[in-house]
């Protein structure tokens, strides 16, 4: 599963979020709004752009610094909460990986299988 980041688009920090279909070779990224510039987001509140980020429920988010645990958590919430509607849209196609020519290929439960005839379906 990829991770959720924090990112600049256009000048604005927003939330990566890309989610890997399960019944298609397919990834979705989804990009949420904070409301705030990149640049007063980690010139006045410190928070690094990029960062990786934690979702903790309804549209919140703990940036993962690095920092000790027992220092207070820096977080991020969008717009509106669990209601934030994503201000843009992606779906990547996920390749199949290379096998050997004649090797059945299948995409199921969100990733790429093959066909061994000594294991039957395995990770490609």
């Amino acid at each position: 599963m990829a991770n959720d980041t924090l990112i600049d688009l256009d000048g604005w920090a927003v939330v990566r979020s890309p989610y890997v279909c399960s019944d298609k070779p397919e990834e979705i990224v989804n990009y949420w709004p904070i409301g705030m510039r990149t640049k007063d987001l980690t010139e006045h509140y410190g928070i690094p752009v990029p960062a990786e980020l934690r979702y903790l429920g309804d549209g919140v988010y703990s940036v993962e610094t690095g920092r000790p645990r027992y220092c207070a958590a820096r977080v991020v919430r969008l717009t509106e909460g669990g209601k934030t509607k994503s201000i843009k849209y992606e779906v990547n196609p996920i390749p199949c990986p290379r096998v050997v020519k004649g090797i059945e290929t299948r995409w199921r439960n969100s990733r790429w299988e093959k066909y061994l005839k000594s294991e039957g379906w395995v990770a490609a």
